[in-house]
């Protein structure tokens, strides 16, 4: 059970449910760098190093299949975007969650492509061939809606030509931090 803090007294504390992936281990030096400052109050469980899904959707896949592995449950998810970054001995993803990259991928490939559900938690994890000028958007699924405002404020632009916000830059360094 949690008590959020401030402004929320113990009679309001709630329980947080949450199925998430660590995004970083390395998490507290790249807040340090990006929000010199402001302090880190959660450590690595922040809630900007983790990526989480609907519990009450895996709960009930579960229910209906008592064999379900959670890497089935978050590879089944709907892919919305894409990212690109150039590979680091820090990415952390691909050893803490090796399903995410499918059989026969190059091992220690220049870059990779992220492909992630609405909600930012990774689906799969690509190799590419050649290393890119930096991270960047590559693929967002035209909902109609701005893309602003269907990826958590990480890309902008229009679907044809998505592009990393602040914030989405930010997000796509985390992942490789430190490069």
């Amino acid at each position: 059970m949690g008590h959020t803090g401030a402004g929320i007294n113990r009679e309001r504390a709630h329980l947080h449910f949450e199925i998430c992936l660590l995004l970083n281990p390395n998490f507290a030096s790249w807040h340090a760098a990006n929000f010199p400052g402001s302090p880190n109050l959660h450590g690595i469980y922040n809630g900007l190093n983790l990526a989480g899904t609907d519990p009450a959707r895996v709960l009930l896949e579960a229910r209906r299949n008592p064999a379900l592995r959670i890497s089935d449950s978050f590879a089944a998810g709907e892919p919305f975007f894409s990212l690109i970054v150039n590979n680091s001995p820090n990415f952390s993803l691909i050893r803490t969650s090796p399903w995410l990259v499918p059989a026969g991928e190059i091992a220690n490939p220049p870059a990779w492509k992220i492909t992630f559900a609405r909600s930012g938690v990774p689906l799969k994890i690509e190799a590419l061939k050649e290393r890119v000028a930096g991270p960047a958007a590559v693929w967002v699924k035209d909902t109609g809606q701005a893309c602003i405002s269907t990826t958590k404020g990480l890309i902008t632009g229009p679907p044809a030509a998505p592009r990393l916000t602040d914030s989405g830059l930010r997000f796509a360094r985390l992942l490789t931090w430190p490069d």
